[in-house]
C-alpha cells in the first residue's frame, strides 16, 4: 500500500455484500492519525477499491509560521 500512511498494521474484513474492507493503522500520523479505511466492492478486482478516509490537514499550524 503506497500512500502517505506508511502502513503499520492491516486488518481485513468481509462486508455483507461480499466485498472487502481494509483498515490500516499508519506510522505517519500527520495525514491519517486515525488510520485509513479502504473499501473494495468486488473482492476479485482491486480496481474496485476506494480510499474511504480523507487526509487531515492542519491549516491552523500554518498561522504559527512567520512569513
Amino acid at each position: 500500500m503506497k500512500s502517505d500512511c506508511v502502513e503499520q498494521s492491516l486488518v481485513r474484513n468481509e462486508t455483507e455484500s461480499g466485498g472487502l474492507l481494509f483498515i490500516a493503522q499508519c506510522k505517519n500520523l500527520s495525514h491519517y492519525p486515525d488510520g485509513v479505511k479502504v473499501l473494495c466492492d468486488d473482492s476479485e478486482d482491486e480496481r474496485s477499491c476506494k480510499l474511504q478516509t480523507k487526509a487531515k490537514s492542519y491549516d491552523h499550524l500554518r498561522l504559527l509560521q512567520q512569513n
